[in-house]
């Protein structure tokens, strides 16, 4: 079996098992020995690897004006969690870096005087795992 092959394979039992059916309801598990684990939120397939579930993240309104809400639902429960913003033009340049302050998940991000332009928003943990990163234009505010 090729490794293409039996990445669809362990793709097709973590979609069949995150829908709520068995391995043995999936003709393809059977058929190509993959057994879950486990059946927590991150599932756990015979010791290959981890699939581990990012937080939803919502930026938003896009295209924006003269404001920028990114919500962060993991933030309403852990309020001194912090996270890292970094927004770039897309030509590379460097325009925020930093933590940003929230109230109940929700961080608001000022854009007065931003030209209008494409920016790339990358969102990261403490760690330095980036948890989203999405386009957004500015139409000048």
């Amino acid at each position: 079996m090729t490794p293409f092959y039996r990445l669809l394979m362990l793709s097709l039992a973590f979609l069949a098992v995150s829908q709520g059916l068995e391995a043995q309801d999936a003709p393809w598990c059977r058929q190509h020995s993959i057994t879950p684990v486990s059946r927590p939120a991150a599932q756990t397939y015979s010791g290959t690897f981890r699939l581990v579930q990012k937080p939803q993240i919502l930026l938003f309104p896009n295209p924006a004006t003269d404001r920028l809400y990114i919500q962060l639902p993991m933030l309403q429960r852990e309020p001194l969690t912090e996270v890292l913003i970094r927004i770039f033009t897309l030509s590379g340049d460097k325009i925020v870096d930093g933590q940003v302050p929230h109230q109940n998940g929700l961080i608001t991000l000022s854009l007065s005087g931003w030209p209008a332009n494409y920016y790339l928003v990358e969102i990261r943990n403490p760690q330095g795992m980036l948890l989203k990163k999405e386009k957004v234009y500015v139409s000048g505010g």
